[in-house]
């Protein structure tokens, strides 16, 4: 399977994905990948984005999806706001507590993650 290869998803499971030391990366072109392993190798199984961390290991924000929460009002995000944070990617209970806390609650649309792989040639 190339690096360009689509994304299989069963459920919120991911398959291919790439390891790199405790990190799992679902962009084989994500840059912090690439500064671990110049030439990625796919992982065995699938991976699940949403997991808690096993043994210390974690996923790489940059390429995983997550789930955001955004104001029509006053333009704030749950990204924006929780991005000092370091724990994405976030999940949809996380969109919605954001949504529950947040000043201008009506007007908060919850945004469903969108994959940052690209779609097979």
């Amino acid at each position: 399977m190339n690096a360009t290869t689509a994304a299989s998803r069963v459920a919120d499971w991911i398959r291919p994905w790439y390891p790199a030391g405790p990190v799992g990366h679902v962009d084989a072109e994500c840059p912090r990948l690439l500064k671990h392993v110049p030439e990625p190798v796919e992982g065995s199984g699938w991976l699940n984005p949403y997991a808690e961390p096993v043994q210390g290991a974690r996923i790489c924000p940059e390429c995983v999806p997550g789930w955001n929460a955004e104001c029509a009002i006053c333009d704030a995000s749950m990204a924006a706001d929780w991005e000092d944070d370091d724990e994405g990617p976030y999940s949809k209970a996380q969109a919605k507590q954001w949504k529950q806390q947040h000043r201008c609650q009506p007007a908060v649309r919850i945004i469903a993650p969108e994959t940052t792989r690209k779609a097979a040639a």
